[in-house]
C-alpha cells in the first residue's frame, strides 16, 4: 500500500500500514484517524476530513515526504513546513 492510501484504508478497515510498516494509521473510537511514522504520532484527521498536526517528528526527509503524501491522499496539497507552521 502507498502512504497516500493510509487514511482511506484506516477509515475503511480500522488500521493501515505503508512503507514496510514505517507509516501507520489507526481509526479511533471517536472517528479520528491518527497517523504514525514509526512510533511518533504525526497528525490526525478529524471525522470531517480536517487534518491537524500533532508532532513534527524529527523533521527528517522521510517525515517531510510522508506527511505531504498523507495529506495528498485526502486531497490536500500542502508542504510539511506549511502544515506544521503553527507548532514550531
Amino acid at each position: 500500500m502507498t502512504i497516500k492510501n493510509l487514511i482511506p484504508t484506516a477509515l475503511a478497515k480500522g488500521k493501515a500500514y505503508a512503507s514496510n510498516k514505517k507509516w501507520s494509521a489507526v481509526r479511533t473510537d471517536n472517528g479520528k484517524v491518527v497517523v504514525y511514522h514509526y512510533t511518533t504520532a504525526m497528525l490526525w484527521v478529524l471525522p470531517d476530513g480536517t487534518p491537524e498536526p500533532i508532532s513534527r517528528g524529527y523533521g527528517s526527509m522521510s517525515d517531510k515526504q510522508g506527511v505531504r503524501e498523507v495529506l495528498a491522499g485526502i486531497g490536500i496539497d500542502m508542504s510539511y513546513n506549511d502544515f506544521y507552521k503553527e507548532t514550531r
